[in-house]
C-alpha cells in the first residue's frame, strides 16, 4: 500500500469515529465543526484561504458560513465584500466547539489503547516531518 493509501485511510477512519461521537452530541456535521474550528483558531479573515484549505468551493465555504450564521453558531465581520470576510464565533458556536475538542480528545485517548505515549508522539513528530516534506516538493516544484 503508498504511503498516500494509507494517509486516506486513517482520514477516513479518524472522520468516522468522530462523526459517530459527535452525532450523540450535537446535529452539526463534522464538516461545519471543521471550519467553524478553523476559523476560529486560525484568525481566518476570507472564505477562499477555508476554501483552499478545505480543498472545497468558495460558494460551498459560503453556504457553510450562512448556514452557521442561521444557526447562530457564527457571525461574520463586515469586510470589503462576501469573500473578505472574519468569521466570528458566537458563544453557542465556542459551546459547539468545547464539544468537539472534547471529541478529539476521546479520539487521542483511543489511540491510547494501540500506541504509547511515545509512539503517539513519534507518530506526530512523522506526521508533521511527512507535511514538511511535501511542502518543501511544492515549493521546488517537484
Amino acid at each position: 500500500m503508498h504511503f498516500a493509501e494509507q494517509v486516506g485511510r486513517l482520514r477516513r477512519a479518524v472522520y468516522r469515529v468522530l462523526a459517530q461521537r459527535l452525532s450523540k452530541r450535537t446535529d452539526m456535521p463534522l464538516e461545519r465543526l471543521l471550519l467553524l474550528a478553523w476559523a476560529h483558531h486560525r484568525n481566518v479573515t476570507s472564505q477562499a484561504e477555508l476554501a483552499a484549505h478545505f480543498l472545497i468551493e468558495p460558494s460551498a465555504v459560503s453556504r457553510m458560513v450562512d448556514r452557521l450564521e442561521e444557526e447562530g453558531y457564527a457571525r461574520r465581520a463586515t469586510g470589503e465584500d462576501r469573500r473578505r470576510v472574519h468569521v466570528e464565533v458566537t458563544e453557542a458556536g465556542l459551546q459547539q466547539l468545547t464539544i468537539f475538542g472534547e471529541a478529539l480528545d476521546t479520539l487521542t485517548r483511543d489511540l491510547g489503547t494501540e500506541l504509547t505515549e511515545t509512539e503517539r508522539r513519534e507518530l506526530r513528530r512523522l506526521l508533521e516531518k511527512a507535511e514538511r516534506a511535501l511542502e518543501a516538493a511544492l515549493t521546488r516544484g517537484d
